[in-house]
């Protein structure tokens, strides 16, 4: 708001009494004016000087900070009335901002949805958006939308609801897949994106794989051909299969059912589609989940292993199968396979600075180590515990055990240290332990810390 007071005082006693005789004398002529300043040509003897005022200050082309050509200009602005016009102009305009910035200082809202729909066409994975509070609304441009999310653009979708990103904010996981799909787009150049392409967007298997992690608990909408079908998360695949083997050890045979129109998700080994649904694969099933769909028929994938095989296969994907199913043997096989119960057993000892060990189960008479693979006949036709092997080998995983031509180890102070105290205990309850007299020996110490005191 102008004060001739402030102006006084701003420009000082000497200045704004020249600035005075000036403007009283009719020495000021406006050139022209808008809504944020006015221009003007200020005569001082054969001078002609050039003053631009606007609601916050002026300036003027003599060069001086504070000059008698200014207090004319602004003193004319403000009897003419320009001064008021483009103060109560900037008043306006500046109501917004404050707005936004009061805004920006509230505690953001998470009241705003976001409902993924994921489109399975043509062996690739696609993806839609929806947003909304009480109604949901189709996002028509992805990059774009997203785009706005960064620079903070307000996006209308209708009468009833606009997004505004200065203060609204989905759901944490939500926020997530909104980051992935941000990252992608990047890559992907999607601002050159249009119509459909811009939204529904083709996910590349690496994103598909991301964009599914983050869709592990969330609510989505799935799309496979004409059926849809809404999902809260995606679950674990129960991997309840029934493998069978038959003929004999010259010719082994092995089937197995596998659900009609199971097939992996945009290639990936993790996810698979069944029965309209998306499963994740654990870890240990994948490598068998991928060859029964990729040579799965009709429902059913039929193996057929020469005798050169059969070693192999029932010393190495037998225990595999028993990890991922149940394993029925016919006929003759099922009169040589031997079952027992078995004893599971650890040795451990030490090797310079290294913890060794040695895995052992035991069925009957028969000792197996899970880390070799020749094996006699006898050891090829007992049915193993899986399950029990499984959790020890988990166990000393879980410990930082690593294997290296045979040859199980574990390295490190602090993991051996860590062992020492604590995981030996814990192993002891999955497996027999038996300790070598070196291994009893060591002293463990801990860790050594190094560090600054900061107050």
């Amino acid at each position: 708001m102008f004060s001739s007071d402030a102006l006084r005082e701003e420009a000082g006693e000497q200045m704004y009494a020249l600035g005075v005789r000036l403007f009283r004398r009719a020495l000021v002529r406006e050139k022209e004016r808008s809504e944020t300043e006015a221009r003007y040509i200020v005569a001082d003897g054969d001078a002609r000087r050039h003053v631009t005022v606007t609601p916050t200050g002026a300036e003027c082309d003599c060069g001086t900070e504070q000059c008698c050509h200014q207090v004319a200009a602004v003193l004319f602005a403000a009897a003419s009335g320009a001064l008021t016009e483009m103060e109560r102009y900037l008043a306006s305009t500046s109501a917004p901002a404050l707005l936004e910035s009061v805004m920006k200082t509230l505690p953001v809202s998470d009241s705003v949805a976001l409902q993924p729909v994921l489109l399975y066409k043509d062996e690739a994975l696609y993806i839609a958006l929806r947003v909304g509070e009480e109604r949901m609304y189709v996002v028509r441009s992805i990059p774009r939308f997203l785009e706005a999310r960064e620079t903070g653009e307000e996006v209308p979708f209708g009468k009833g609801f606009s997004y505004r990103p200065a203060w609204m904010r989905f759901a944490p996981d939500a926020e997530n897949l909104l980051d992935i799909l941000s990252e992608y787009c990047e890559d992907l150049n999607g601002a050159a994106l249009t119509g459909n392409a811009a939204r529904i967007l083709k996910l590349k298997p690496r994103t598909a794989k991301r964009v599914l992690d983050a869709l592990r608990d969330m609510d989505f909408e799935l799309r496979v051909g004409e059926e849809s079908a809404s999902f809260s998360g995606i679950g674990t695949l129960e991997t309840d299969f029934l493998f069978t083997f038959s003929g004999s050890f010259r010719e082994l045979r092995l089937r197995c059912d596998v659900p009609q129109g199971m097939r992996n998700v945009a290639g990936l080994k993790e996810y698979v589609l069944s029965g309209g649904a998306l499963y994740h694969v654990r870890e240990k099933d994948r490598a068998i989940v991928e060859a029964l769909v990729k040579y799965g028929r009709g429902g059913r994938a039929l193996f057929i292993f020469p005798e050169k095989d059969v070693k192999r296969v029932l010393g190495e994907l037998m225990p595999a199968l028993l990890a991922s199913g149940r394993v029925v043997m016919e006929g003759e096989l099922e009169k040589r396979m031997i079952r027992l119960p078995v004893r599971a057993k650890i040795y451990l000892d030490r090797e310079g600075v290294d913890v060794t060990c040695r895995a052992a189960f035991q069925y009957g008479d028969v000792e197996i180590d899970p880390f070799d693979r020749e094996a006699d006949e006898k050891k090829m036709l007992i049915i193993r515990d899986v399950k029990k092997e499984y959790a020890v080998l988990d166990e000393l995983a879980a410990n930082g055990f690593h294997v290296q031509a045979g040859r199980v180890y574990l390295r490190g102070s602090d993991r051996i240290y860590d062992f020492v105290t604590e995981g030996v205990q814990r192993l002891s309850a999955a497996a027999e332990l038996y300790m070598s007299r070196d291994f009893r020996r060591i002293t463990v110490r801990r860790p050594k810390l190094k560090g600054f005191l900061r107050y």
